[in-house]
């Protein structure tokens, strides 16, 4: 493992663009965090009167995890696509014939990608709960009915990151597969959730996307007159994308130990 990660460390200060750009999305997304603290925002009763994201309570105590993870969730597809793009370069310069030549196993070179991955997600992690303690404002919410937000998000971006990984894999093209990832993702799941009723069940980024409700759920609900039921990171949601997560990174484990490389 020592070697592996000396050999990527390697590779990373050859193509630096990649993680720079995770880097930038990851700055990005904190001063917006602490900006759109104070952000003025209309009243729901239409009067002159404004408000800002904080006041609205989406900031407080316990709450501001779930906003923050909702927020984190729009910067997925940059990161996953950047790594995407870092792990057809091995495709493309024939690096896992050449670690398996020097005497890697397809194991060891099939997993050291997710060396990065599996650092990008912790400290993203400890990002989100470092942000909620310093940002949070005093409320009545409870944290430890919040905490489990991030943790949510971080199983949320691996399901997203194992689908793509996996057509990596697949088709050893990273174009080809950014595409197929964006198609279905953006357009052809929801398609397939809208018609398939109780089967979106089965359906990876249906369940990954419950994970984390909108944190403004709440006055969307009181605006249309409706009870607001706090539900927090549901349960069978949180284990079907686990589930899925393995399922892609085993299926694209089986097919790198038959392919051609």
């Amino acid at each position: 493992m020592r070697h592996a990660i000396s050999i990527e460390w390697l590779k990373l200060k050859s193509h630096p663009i990649y993680f720079l750009i995770i880097g930038i999305t990851m700055l990005l997304f904190i001063l917006i965090a602490v900006q759109l603290k104070n952000f003025t925002v209309g009243s729901m009763t239409g009067d002159e009167i404004n408000q800002t994201i904080g006041s609205l309570g989406l900031y407080n105590n316990g709450v501001i995890l779930q906003t923050l993870s909702y927020i984190a969730g729009y910067f997925k597809y940059i990161v996953v696509i950047s790594f995407m793009l870092y792990a057809a370069l091995d495709y493309r310069h024939k690096m896992h014939r050449k670690q398996i030549m020097e005497g890697w196993s397809r194991n060891a070179s099939y997993f050291s990608k997710y060396i990065w991955i599996v650092a990008f997600i912790l400290l993203q992690t400890i990002i989100l709960y470092i942000l909620g303690g310093a940002l949070s404002i005093e409320g009545s919410k409870s944290w430890s009915d919040y905490a489990l937000f991030p943790i949510a998000w971080a199983v949320e971006f691996a399901v997203l990151m194992s689908i793509g990984m996996l057509l990596m894999h697949l088709t050893k093209r990273a174009g080809i597969s950014m595409i197929i990832l964006l198609l279905y993702s953006i357009i052809a799941e929801p398609i397939i959730a809208y018609k398939a009723g109780a089967l979106k069940t089965v359906l990876p980024l249906v369940q990954s996307r419950a994970l984390i409700e909108a944190p403004f759920q709440k006055y969307i609900d009181m605006f249309r007159g409706e009870a607001y039921v706090f539900a927090g990171v549901p349960t069978s949601a949180f284990l079907i994308s686990l589930v899925f997560t393995a399922l892609f990174v085993g299926i694209g484990w089986w097919r790198f130990q038959k392919a051609d490389l």
